[in-house]
């Protein structure tokens, strides 16, 4: 990956959701949408985890100009599922989505490192000290 000096762009749910449609539109042009993918990548200050997410998918699946449509096809519904439901509750589905990063780290480093990890994201207003549990993160509140 090329990588670019021009200022980070803001990028959307619909900005992403755009290049999924025109993978399934038009098909025979994959190299050209994964370069506009790299291209936001590149560029991107996303507004959620949730549009890299989607931009990351969607560079994998155009990677190889042989993708089948139904594949993709089943990747954006996926992706557009998961776009619903942060849309009809955006706090949660973040809230959630730290809250899963968190057990994944606790999973992956222990118990300890996890309940530092917890720690920190409450600081920086990631996670609300109730999305937590106390013995979590003991008495670090």
């Amino acid at each position: 990956m090329t990588h670019r000096t021009t200022d980070p762009i803001e990028v959307t749910h619909a900005m992403v959701r755009s290049l999924w449609d025109q993978v399934l539109e038009t098909p025979g042009d994959l190299v050209g949408i994964h370069d506009r993918t790299e291209t936001l990548l590149d560029q991107a200050n996303s507004e959620t985890p949730l549009v890299t997410r989607g931009l990351v998918t969607l560079h994998s699946l155009t990677r190889a100009p042989a993708q089948r449509r139904e594949e993709i096809g089943e990747h954006r519904k996926v992706w557009l599922a998961e776009v619903d439901r942060y849309e009809a509750d955006p706090q949660g589905w973040m809230r959630r989505f730290f809250q899963a990063m968190v057990r994944d780290f606790t999973n992956r480093h222990g118990h300890d490192r996890g309940a530092q990890f917890a720690l920190k994201l409450r600081r920086n207003g990631l996670l609300d000290p109730a999305d937590v549990p106390r013995e979590a993160v003991g008495d670090g509140s």
